[in-house]
């Protein structure tokens, strides 16, 4: 075979040749143990997404993927997730601000149900009607 072969058929090859020419082969024989691929976050998981999410460049989308396609379900959500933040801070704003009307309503009825006449009103009473 030509081209490049694993290291450990490249170890045995050596070791017949070593043999045939009256050595011990086996001393030199050497055996890779290949290291586990390991991933920064597991696939599906909220914590990839939301790295997906922040990530600003292709670098740190890679990093996050660990080289992930881009068309897997996590690519999907993590465009997502600023969309939805900004549409959960308008409504908290919106949220915000018909609470802030509502007090103001209750304070302002609060002032008309004491049945005073329009000139017996403070300037203060007079503001939250």
């Amino acid at each position: 075979q030509t081209g490049r072969q694993a290291p450990a058929l490249c170890s045995k090859k050596s070791a017949a040749a070593q043999k045939s020419y009256g050595y011990d082969g086996a001393a030199l024989r050497v055996s890779v143990n290949r290291a586990k691929k390991m991933e920064l976050t597991t696939p599906h998981s909220l914590e990839r997404v939301a790295l997906m999410a922040e990530a600003k460049s292709h670098g740190q989308l890679f990093c996050a993927t660990g080289g992930s396609h881009v068309t897997s379900d996590d690519f999907f959500k993590a465009m997502e997730v600023p969309i939805r933040k900004k549409q959960i801070k308008e409504m908290e704003e919106d949220k915000k601000r018909r609470q802030y009307f509502a007090k103001c309503l209750l304070e302002g009825q609060a002032v008309l149900d004491q049945n005073k006449s329009d000139n017996q009103f403070s300037s203060l009473e007079l503001e939250k009607i």
